[in-house]
């Protein structure tokens, strides 16, 4: 029983983590706190064994219904963060051509001459 309510616990922190969006200054610490719940959820999980009470049983479903708000909420965090490290290379690259703007020129439509 133990173990069902202390992966319910830390389920439920990881709702709550989740729930509550990081500014982008803070996003290493809402992330290294968030790997801290999975991992600690996940070693809790392996020590789960069957067969389950009625309670744990309806503890289990609340579960299962937070896992599938977490994993939307981490589809978008991850979508946001892709999106971020986009406009950072975006903006690498259009510095790089600021400061070097004949660097990428193209060479199409060069005559070439056959005759001598």
């Amino acid at each position: 029983m133990g173990d069902m309510r202390t992966c319910f616990h830390i389920t439920q922190q990881l709702f709550h983590h989740v729930q509550a969006k990081p500014a982008v200054a803070d996003r290493d610490e809402w992330i290294k706190r968030l790997l801290d719940l999975l991992d600690e959820r996940e070693q809790v999980l392996k020590s789960l064994k069957p067969p389950f009470t009625a309670e744990e049983e309806k503890l289990g479903q609340t579960i299962m219904k937070w896992n599938d708000v977490i994993q939307q909420a981490l589809k978008g965090i991850l979508a946001e963060i892709k999106q971020s490290i986009h406009g950072i290379h975006n903006k690498k690259q259009n510095m790089r051509k600021y400061l070097n703007p004949y660097a990428s020129l193209q060479t199409d439509g060069v005559f070439y001459d056959r005759r001598k």
